[in-house]
């Protein structure tokens, strides 16, 4: 998975303070409710929840479907650079091949030739470049907005305050017990979601 994607998620993710919090912070004098859901930690800091950030990833069905939409675009693009490279140096080579039976101002122009292909090839790289960097933004801001409004509405709706974010890498949660985690169920709504948004 792309690293700037999973930082892009996990800075979204970890330490998720969302709408509810604020509500019960408003709130002082009300009275703490008890709960049964063995998912959360409550405490005076609220209830608290983690989602594995690797395993969301890799079973998103959005996210790999655009993943893969985006890498065949870029083997396309790649094959295009590749077979424009392939006819210059063709070329070069042909003109190579010819050597003393050019006339000065007939290699004058082959190489003048050649050099506007090469620059035009050089800027087309760029311009992919470019484009591909865009399209992982946009991707990227795709995915955070889906799993931020997601997350939103499921922290309201179970009461959980936060909602952490856990790598194999370590990276924003060092450890987490197993019954807090709500990966699964959360992979399988968001593919619910995305499922019902295609039809």
């Amino acid at each position: 998975m792309n690293n700037l994607t999973k930082l892009t998620i996990i800075s979204m993710i970890s330490l998720g303070l969302f709408a509810c919090q604020q509500k019960k912070t408003q709130d002082t004098t009300a009275t703490p409710t008890p709960t049964t859901d063995t998912k959360t930690v409550s405490n005076e800091k609220g209830k608290i929840v983690y989602v594995n950030i690797d395993s969301l990833m890799e079973k998103y069905n959005f996210y790999q479907d655009s993943k893969n939409n985006l890498e065949g675009q870029i083997k396309n693009m790649q094959k295009e650079v590749e077979e424009r490279a392939t006819s210059i140096q063709k070329e070069y080579v042909g003109y190579q091949q010819k050597g003393d039976n050019m006339t000065p101002v007939e290699m004058q122009a082959a190489q003048k030739s050649l050099a506007a292909k090469e620059q035009s090839l050089n800027a087309y790289k760029a311009k992919i470049e470019e484009s591909i960097m865009k399209q992982q933004q946009q991707l990227d801001k795709i995915l955070k907005d889906k799993i931020n409004v997601y997350l939103a509405k499921k922290a309201e709706d179970h009461g959980y305050d936060y909602i952490l974010s856990y790598t194999s890498a370590g990276i924003g949660m060092l450890y987490g017990n197993k019954n807090l985690d709500i990966t699964n169920e959360v992979i399988t709504e968001l593919n619910d979601l995305y499922k019902s948004e295609k039809k």
